[in-house]
């Protein structure tokens, strides 16, 4: 630790007799136990902490950002607080602050990377401390002392926000701006606890290096695996903490990979009631080769939200092996006879006749999404035709549509009309009346549904063709989109696990999903107890969009169906 920091580190205190906890001099690194012990006491350690003081050793801002940084905090403490106790100058810019300023974009761009950023044990630490403060070593001049520049964390939070759509691309430092958010409201009435997946997500997006004893490189990296297990385990605000069995590589377990760490979390979060552990979407974890798992790792929108810190507990029965090959459940099930409503041929032949027209009038959309996802041009088409067909049983009303697109969808409908009105085949396309704005806002919110939706299967090498757009409407008038793989040879359908309803909380809306699921063969299996369970396979998953939501889904369901176990997928002809 340079002189400089180490010095204003102890000006920090509020006196000589406070005590200061730097975990690498405090904590002997040549002994594993206290090691352990010291590290499943880090919750109690930083949440007692009167401040979490960050060094960013690595950062030195020029004589001239300086000049720049002083100007600008100068500006920030004039503006005054607002009602929230936020000061806000330029934080609605457009564009952002910081890319007009060469300078402060300077000072942004360092100190995001600094390497307190990225690491995982220092996202632990900052996660459970109540507030913050930033010290920043400033470049040493010939004529002048050195200095520090000292940030609280209301000030790294706003400045942080200045960079816009600059920090938003970096997913693996917007952390750090819920940590902020959640030590600013750290008055126990408004504090958010965020969902153990989100723990469990961001921690495995950050890095360490695991022990650097450890000879053998993939045993050094299962090292690191276990250490970020234990940073999310003990960062979740339940008191629980990796045993020292779990910690030994050689413990009879599985070898702890990423996909073998989630398997591990994921069941300790659903014995916390958590419900973002059953909406998980991403890739199908690799735990046994025998199986294939239900289990999903975490995508990034999966778990923002925060935790249910009252919730009923709920009853789930699971295979407690390392194979986690099942989980049981009691499944509402949408299908055609029921809520479902697929995209009718009127309408498809609409928005085929819409995309021509963008086409020939030589309107773009984005299709990088699509690129990136190496997805033929005719699949995504054709899935964009069918989203867009949905969208018109959903309705203007739908989602509070943005009014361009709103528009753009009330022109679909009048068209539809027309058709209906007039011999199809005399008719003639009349899309110039849908404004380019309008044409790119709807196309824009197709892409954004089919993204959002399925597409993170296709990264499994699963065919995009499967997936069908449909609308799903209730008894009260309430209607949702959503994806459901429709397979050839076998009957598939849609279904959600019952037990995230009806106490669903608004904080949680974004996190419905709508499970894929085929039948067993056989269809139903002889318990221990001698009960009989019904057998499916999760296929995919997909998320519902829309204001089904807090008790209104139940009129969707055709039935119910109660001890579904449902396993990982199984391979089907395509």
């Amino acid at each position: 630790m340079p002189l400089l920091l180490y010095n204003a580190l102890l000006n920090e205190r509020s006196s000589k007799s406070e005590g200061v906890w730097v975990d690498q001099l405090c904590i002997n690194q040549d002994n594993e136990a206290e090691k352990q012990i010291t590290v499943n006491s880090m919750d109690i350690i930083y949440k007692c902490a009167r401040a979490v003081v960050i060094l960013l050793d690595d950062v030195e801002i020029t004589e001239n950002e300086q000049d720049a940084l002083r100007a600008y905090i100068r500006e920030y403490e004039a503006a005054g607080e607002t009602h929230d106790g936020f000061r806000n100058p330029h934080y609605d810019d457009d564009p952002p602050y910081i890319t007009t300023n060469i300078l402060m974009r300077a000072v942004y761009e360092k100190i995001l990377q600094a390497r307190w950023f990225s690491r995982a044990w220092c996202m632990h630490e900052a996660r459970l401390g109540k507030r913050h403060i930033f010290l920043i070593p400033c470049e040493e001049q010939p004529d002048s002392l050195p200095k520090v520049f000292r940030f609280t964390n209301f000030f790294m939070m706003h400045f942080l926000g200045l960079g816009g759509s600059i920090q938003q691309t970096e997913r693996k430092w917007m952390w750090i701006v819920t940590v902020l958010t959640n030590a600013i409201l750290s008055i126990e009435e408004t504090k958010r606890h965020p969902s153990c997946l989100q723990v469990f997500t961001e921690t495995f997006r950050q890095d360490a290096g695991g022990n650097p004893r450890i000879e053998s490189l993939e045993a050094r990296k299962f090292d690191a695996n276990l250490d970020k297990l234990s940073i999310a385990v003990n960062s979740i605000d339940l008191g629980l903490s990796l045993s020292p069995r779990a910690r030994d590589i050689e413990n009879g377990l599985p070898p702890p990979t990423e996909d073998e760490c989630c398997r591990r979390f994921t069941i300790a979060a659903i014995a916390t009631c958590d419900p973002s552990a059953m909406c998980t979407s991403g890739h199908e974890l690799e735990i046994c080769s025998a199986l294939r798992s239900w289990m999903r790792w975490p995508l990034f929108n999966d778990s923002l939200a925060f935790r249910l810190r009252q919730r009923k507990p709920w009853t789930i029965d699971f295979d407690p092996s390392p194979a986690s090959g099942w989980i049981m459940l009691q499944m509402g099930v949408f299908d055609r006879a029921g809520g479902l409503r697929w995209a009718t041929e009127s309408r498809i032949k609409v928005c085929l006749e819409f995309l021509r027209s963008c086409n020939g009038r030589g309107i773009i959309f984005h299709s990088l999404t699509f690129k990136e996802l190496n997805l033929p041009s005719k699949v995504w088409v054709d899935l964009i035709i069918k989203t867009l067909a949905c969208l018109m049983e959903c309705g203007i009303e739908w989602l509070s549509l943005a009014p361009l697109a709103r528009t753009g969808l009330q022109k679909f409908l009048d068209r539809e009309a027309e058709i209906s009105q007039n011999d199809p085949a005399k008719t003639t396309a009349t899309w110039t009346a849908v404004e380019n704005l309008e044409a790119q806002s709807l196309m824009d919110l197709a892409m954004h549904l089919i993204y959002r939706g399925p597409a993170v299967e296709t990264k499994l090498g699963q065919s995009m063709e499967f997936w069908q757009p449909v609308c799903i409407a209730n008894e009260t008038g309430s209607k949702a989109l959503t994806f459901v793989r429709r397979l050839p040879e076998r009957e598939a359908f849609g279904a959600t696990p019952i037990v995230l309803f009806p106490d669903m909380p608004d904080a949680y809306s974004d996190l419905f999903r709508a499970w894929t699921l085929v039948k067993g063969e056989p269809e139903r299996e002889q318990q221990p107890n001698g009960d009989w369970a019904w057998k499916y396979h999760l296929m995919g998953k997909s998320r519902i969009f829309g204001n089904i939501a807090n008790g209104k889904i139940e009129p969707t369901f055709t039935s119910f169906i109660d001890k579904v176990k449902v396993y990982g997928p199984v391979d089907l002809p395509l």
